[in-house]
Formats: structure tokens, sequence, C-alpha cells
């Protein structure tokens, strides 16, 4: 999944909203989200730029952003 920042989608919600959608598949595959759940526990005290890196890393590619 792409996301362009310089769009709405951009907005820090709507990309959590979209982590924790990812989140939701993986679980149903069987696979260990603990780490995602790290992400969203503590995000609120992190940096825009911070999470967006972080997404990227937990997520392995799974979720990009655009026109950084």
């Amino acid at each position: 999944m792409k996301i362009d920042i310089n769009t709405e989608q951009g907005n820090i919600f709507f990309i959590l909203g979209a982590f924790k959608r990812f989140k939701k598949k993986l679980e149903a595959e069987g696979t260990d989200t603990s780490e995602y759940q790290t992400l969203l526990d503590n995000f609120s005290k992190m940096e825009y730029d911070e999470i967006l890196n972080e997404i990227e890393r937990i997520t392995k590619g799974g979720i990009q952003f655009i026109e950084r």
C-alpha cells in the first residue's frame, strides 16, 4: 500500500487506521503483531516522521509513504 502524505491520506489518523487494518489482516493469518501493537500504544510519544519510518520498517514495505 502506498500513501501519499501530501494528500488527506497523510493525516496521522488515516495512516494509523491503515496500519491497524494491515495489522488485523496479519492477525487473521496468524502472524505475530506484537511490534505493531507496541507502535500503536506509543505513537503519541513519537514525531510524525518517526511514526512513518517505524510503520515502513515494521510492515517491511507493506505500507510505504510517498512524496516525503
